[in-house]
């Protein structure tokens, strides 16, 4: 599964983002056990290729999780529940499928369509296992040229009897033509010959992976809602800038364009204004909502000081029950990492407040980390708040997204601060 570029990344955040606001309500929602989806044990292997290969081109999600094996359909129900890598309103594998299989940005040169089986050139046994080598022609669009093309793949389909049932034991080539191919995870020990379609699959071994993962999943769920915490009272952050923005200037992005006029008004989303202020070693910045605070929704500020070299972007991310993180960077293994600073929220305002250690550890991986000056610096910020799908309506501070201002002037940067 190819991830979805965030929202934001065209200010700083590279995750899932992607895209972001994943999702991120709350409640117990999150940890439901993972669905099963019953195989179907009067088919051959024959036949379970041409099933397979009929789910994916016609996009049918509930059929394509029971004919895989269940170590693959798992997978993606445990991105999906991950409330900082999943989908807002999609669950698991078959909505996952069913929904976005294909999916892409625009302008993309190879746009998945559909596909059909063409033969099954030789169905061999391979100890427990089969593989057929079937021929399967692809048809997808070039959305650049506005074409639609067709293409035969030759794919190894490695099946294995699993709970009654003979299911693709390995994603190849048609699944990776139909962006389902998904990169381990850091919670996966490797398995000898992921990378190579030909290469048969170690069940055993696949199994092991994915149960270690699912054992971690919670774990990893309790340290993330640690992170999370009562905002205050909002700051006034006076004494600094305050940058006004336009009103109903949202707008909708997310796996389609960036789309100013189907964008919804959304009143907490609607960002009419920041106020910074920078005093003795901390930056307070408070967003100015069109509307009552009505989270979940997530909030950014840049700040980049060209004479340090000093360049991040601070994320706030308000939760359905109320409770904030202020996150900057990810780890070596993706996960968003909590930062030291004050939120507070009430009315149609949030507030942070950035100390000397926000600042150290929102760029971890710098050595040594070189403190930001305080007296000029360049500005910009973000509002968002997620659709129930892939998309998000969002408001820049400013024209467009990435626009910068100085401080303490507040004039918008042209070419460069």
């Amino acid at each position: 599964m190819r991830a979805l570029p965030p929202l934001l990344a065209v200010v700083a955040l590279a995750v899932i983002a992607a895209v972001l606001l994943l999702g991120r309500d709350g409640s117990d929602e999150r940890r439901p056990s993972l669905p099963k989806y019953p195989g179907a044990s009067e088919l051959a292997p024959r036949q379970v290729v041409r099933a397979y290969v009929e789910a994916v081109g016609e996009h049918d999600g509930k059929r394509f999780c029971a004919l895989v094996a269940p170590y693959i359909a798992g997978r993606y129900d445990l991105v999906l529940r991950d409330p900082d890598d999943g989908i807002p309103g999609v669950r698991g594998c078959a909505d996952y499928v069913g929904r976005f299989i294909g999916r892409t940005e625009d302008c993309a040169p190879r746009l998945f369509r559909g596909a059909r089986l063409v033969a099954i050139d030789d169905l061999q046994r391979r100890g427990e296992l089969r593989v057929a080598r079937a021929r399967i022609r692809v048809r997808w669009e070039d959305t650049c040229r506005d074409r639609t093309r067709t293409k035969t793949l030759l794919d190894h389909v490695w099946l294995a009897q699993l709970d009654g049932a003979w299911r693709v034991a390995k994603l190849g080539e048609l699944a990776d033509a139909a962006s389902l191919v998904m990169a381990r995870r850091r919670e996966e020990t490797s398995v000898p010959g992921d990378a190579r379609p030909e290469a048969p699959p170690d069940v055993e071994a696949e199994q092991l992976a994915f149960s270690a993962w699912a054992d971690s999943f919670e774990q990893s769920l309790d340290e993330r809602e640690a992170d999370f915490r009562p905002p205050g009272e909002p700051e006034s952050c006076t004494g600094g800038v305050s940058i006004g923005d336009d009103r109903n200037d949202q707008t909708l992005e997310g796996v389609a364009a960036h789309r100013r006029d189907d964008a919804p008004h959304l009143p907490a989303a609607d960002l009419i204004g920041m106020d910074v202020a920078a005093e003795q070693g901390t930056v307070c910045v408070r967003w100015r909502l069109g509307g009552e605070v009505d989270p979940p929704f997530e909030l950014t500020y840049s700040h980049l000081d060209r004479s340090s070299g000093y360049s991040a972007t601070f994320l706030v991310e308000l939760l359905e029950d109320g409770s904030a993180r202020v996150s900057a960077e990810r780890d070596v293994h993706g996960d968003p990492i909590a930062l030291p600073a004050e939120v507070g929220s009430h009315g149609n305002a949030v507030s942070m407040v950035l100390d000397p250690e926000s600042f150290e550890k929102s760029r971890p991986y710098e050595s040594p980390h070189t403190p930001p000056q305080l007296e000029s610096f360049a500005v910009g910020g973000d509002v968002g708040k997620p659709l129930t799908g892939p998309e998000s309506v969002h408001d820049p501070l400013g024209r467009l997204p990435g626009s910068a201002f100085s401080y303490p002037t507040g004039r918008a940067c042209k070419a460069g601060c």
